[in-house]
């Protein structure tokens, strides 16, 4: 049974570990312990700060930071911000994540804040379907400036590749554009050709798909497909299949599938994942 409550002293290294135990903090984070322990104090000792740790008997298995943030706009409401979500990478898919969001919540509810709010990375987007499935929504852009030229993107021992787009040969240029348009969300590149589009996210958020008109022979089962991560399996799946994808038949799912395969017009492949 996990609890959740104000993190101590004594809980530092294993909120360490968990931070630096992910895709993203293994590059930002550093074994100056230190440092963590002077930044420990001094959140701590801010009544408008809150460490929370989720703790299985003595291990934390989970941590995060919550801001109360007071404000004069939307009526001179207090915002509650939420930083640093972690849960220990075996203990994830056990709705621990899910149970430290909603104790957050419960914590800025009864501070009497009247929003609650997060950033999460764009590389994050199983982090993205997370959030929207307990009611968060992509309403806004975020923007950061780095004062500290060592915390920027750019100046982490980070990959130096990013994915700029996905291309999807196709037949019908104007169908499938159509198609993946209405499924993404995304709008057309201007003054692109009559063999090749390029879509964009609206928002802004995530890679760009395109489509290259090339006559190629659609490959079952594809080397490489998309998994589209759904706050509301069953809702995108009706909606995609109004757009004009079909529910690929497949008597191989394990009982414990959180995906569906379907095909767009033209037969290529992708998954709705829960």
């Amino acid at each position: 049974m996990v609890s959740f409550h104000r993190a101590e002293p004594a809980h530092l290294d294993q909120i360490l570990d968990l931070l630096q135990d992910d895709e993203l903090g293994k590059h930002r984070e550093t074994d100056e312990v230190g440092t963590y322990r002077r930044a420990f104090e001094t959140v701590d000792a801010d009544p408008n700060q809150v460490l929370v740790v989720g703790r299985e008997r003595s291990r934390v298995v989970a941590f995060l930071q919550l801001t109360y943030i007071p404000g004069l706009s939307l009526k001179g409401s207090k915002r509650a911000q939420i930083e640093a979500v972690r849960v220990a990478a075996d203990r994830r898919s056990e709705g621990i994540g899910a149970a430290l969001i909603e104790h957050a919540i419960d914590l800025a509810r009864a501070e009497g804040c009247g929003v609650v709010q997060l950033t999460t990375n764009r590389r994050r987007q199983q982090a993205r379907a997370f959030y929207e499935r307990l009611g968060f929504t992509n309403s806004h852009n975020g923007m950061k400036l780095y004062l500290d030229p060592g915390l920027s993107p750019a100046g982490l021992a980070s990959p130096g590749l990013t994915v700029g787009s996905i291309v999807i040969r196709v037949d019908d240029l104007e169908r499938q554009a159509a198609f993946w348009e209405q499924a993404l969300d995304y709008v057309r590149r201007e003054d692109d050709d009559d063999d090749f589009i390029l879509l964009r996210p609206r928002n802004g958020v995530g890679p760009n798909v395109s489509l290259d008109r090339w006559a190629a022979p659609v490959q079952v089962p594809p080397k490489i497909h998309l998994d589209l991560y759904a706050a509301d399996q069953e809702a995108e799946i009706e909606r995609l299949i109004t757009l004009g994808a079909t529910r690929v038949p497949w008597d191989g799912y394990p009982p414990d599938a959180d995906y569906i395969i379907l095909a767009d017009p033209e037969g290529n492949r992708f998954c709705v994942i829960a």
